[in-house]
């Protein structure tokens, strides 16, 4: 067994071919995990960040790539993190040692009793581990990393993501969800395809991303407007990096790409990924003049439809517990980020941090105390 350290752009990206048959061999089922997402990433934000770095560490079994585990180094407010890399700007979900689910016990006590890792986390303030589920061994072995690098654990839960377990068929789907959903689901539908000028298009021209991305973020941005919320789903800030990593998973069959048109404008959009039986919903934006269409509801049972069509297991409404996906399902994964300080001035910083929090948490208690059960 044999542990390197990628630290330049060429490195990773020759590493390209190895990573993607490691991705593809696992069968892992988070696209932020891939090497299309993990390098258009650092090549489009890597500009943004200060002092940004590589530190990609790789074991190697008999030459053959064997586990990953891919950060970066930057600097914030005069202290240098240690992260996972797509974790600065995008939502980059359910992260974790790359490799077969079986091994990964395995590789993290690998990767943790290595010099050449636990030097190089060492020499960062904080690691932040961002957005890990609890079946994460990274989550799952939290204390024993907190042991190896002598340093204590912060811990927070900072996403729900809600899915749907997908029936055989559409019937099934009905049946699960409320009466008053399932009615409304059927006359909205109804509706809508009695509209001859309103139709549902899947983007699958790659000349068309660019236009699709751009009313996407239009779309989102009208709705957000209209609710008086703000929003970081802007084209400026995030813009290039979509229309580039569309383009790429619309070659790998990654993409599933709704753009609802009434006659000629476009009026939604649904923006999905789908991966390994797993249809997951990136973002959405709607028209709020069509609010009376339910669009999104919709355009969401579209999706929901194929999905099921495809004979996908899972149907991913990823981050976000907004009370429209609660109608949907009641299930839900948590994720979590993990925090270690690994200097004094790391360790001053998080504790100040939860500190303020609590102190918060006390204030909106006694501001605005909850009702007690008779």
């Amino acid at each position: 067994m044999i542990i390197k350290k990628i630290t330049t752009h060429q490195e990773f990206k020759v590493l390209k071919n190895l990573w993607q048959h490691l991705f593809e061999s696992a069968g892992l089922n988070s696209p932020f995990l891939s090497w299309e997402w993990m390098f258009t990433w650092w090549q489009i934000y890597r500009p943004r960040l200060t002092a940004a770095e590589l530190s990609i560490f790789c074991i190697y079994e008999d030459d053959v790539l064997a586990a990953i585990l891919p950060f970066f180094f930057h600097k914030k407010k005069n202290l240098i993190y240690i992260q996972f890399l797509g974790t600065e700007f995008e939502s980059s979900d359910y992260l974790d040692i790359i490799t077969f689910e079986e091994k990964k016990t395995k590789y993290f006590q690998a990767f943790f009793n290595e010099p050449l890792v636990l030097n190089t986390l060492r020499s960062a303030d904080i690691l932040v581990l961002n957005n890990i589920k609890q079946e994460a061994v990274l989550y799952r072995k939290r204390n024993r990393l907190s042991q190896k690098l002598n340093s204590r654990v912060f811990e927070r839960r900072t996403s729900v993501c809600p899915y749907i377990t997908l029936p055989e068929s559409l019937d099934g789907l009905f049946k699960s969800l409320s009466k008053n959903m399932r009615s409304g689901l059927k006359r909205q539908r109804n509706k809508l395809n009695r509209n001859e000028n309103i139709r549902i298009e899947v983007i699958n021209d790659e000349r068309k991303i660019q236009e699709t991305i751009r009313h996407l973020f239009r779309l989102h941005e009208m709705r957000f407007s209209q609710k008086a919320m703000s929003t970081k789903f802007v084209y400026d800030r995030r813009g290039t990096f979509h229309e580039t990593i569309a383009r790429v998973f619309l070659k790998k069959n990654l993409l599933q790409f709704y753009l609802v048109k009434d006659n000629d404008k476009p009026i939604g959009a649904l923006y999905c990924y789908r991966l390994n039986g797993t249809m997951m919903y990136m973002q959405g934006g709607f028209d709020p003049e069509y609010a009376k269409l339910a669009l999104g509801n919709q355009i969401i049972l579209r999706a929901v439809s194929d999905a099921i069509e495809a004979q996908m297991h899972t149907f991913d409404f990823m981050r976000g517990n907004e009370a429209y996906k609660k109608k949907w399902t009641d299930k839900s994964i948590f994720l979590y980020t993990l925090q270690l300080p690994l200097s004094f001035q790391g360790t001053i910083l998080l504790q100040f941090q939860k500190s303020l929090s609590l102190l918060k948490k006390k204030i909106k208690n006694i501001l605005f105390p909850q009702s007690k059960p008779q």
